[in-house]
């Protein structure tokens, strides 16, 4: 995993629905691991930015972890 750029965890890779719940598992609890991981993954940070956009069509209110 360390050499595929886009992904969090094995189980992230299994299915885009379990890689967008990985993704937001990770921005909303091990944002401080996420955070290291995204200075060197274009890919991931794109799927970041699109969960928090979304995320605050719906709610923008909505607090993401520091």
């Amino acid at each position: 995993l360390k050499e595929k750029k886009g992904f969090l965890s094995e189980y992230s890779q299994s299915t885009t629905g379990e890689d967008m719940a990985e993704t937001f598992s990770f921005l909303m609890i091990k944002n401080s691991e996420l955070k290291i991981k995204l200075q060197n993954d274009d890919i991931l940070e794109k799927k970041v930015n699109f969960i928090k956009r979304n995320i605050l069509l719906i709610d923008q209110n909505f607090k993401f972890i520091s």
